[in-house]
């Protein structure tokens, strides 16, 4: 069955500030706000991203700052920033 929520989750992704607008709808439909975060993500993500969670999960924060600033072409604060929200 497909995603109901997909086309939004899909508008949700471009926006840098997705976090903001999922938590305040978050009152309103609690369950689907919880699993369209758990949706967001984990499809058609890049494999550098997972490899970015597994970093994190292994207490390699650094390493997974270091190839996010790499593969994203951003600076410190933002990779940083980026990383410490996965």
């Amino acid at each position: 069955m497909k995603n109901p929520y997909a086309k939004v989750i899909a508008e949700l992704q471009k926006d840098q500030d997705w976090r903001t607008i999922v938590f305040s709808i978050a009152q309103f439909a609690p369950s689907a706000v919880l699993k369209a975060i758990k949706d967001i993500g984990t499809k058609d993500e890049p494999a550098w991203k997972k490899e970015c969670r597994d970093l994190v999960k292994a207490g390699e924060r650094l390493m997974a700052i270091k190839l996010w600033r790499e593969k994203e072409n951003i600076g410190l604060k933002e990779a940083k920033d980026a990383v410490e929200a996965l």
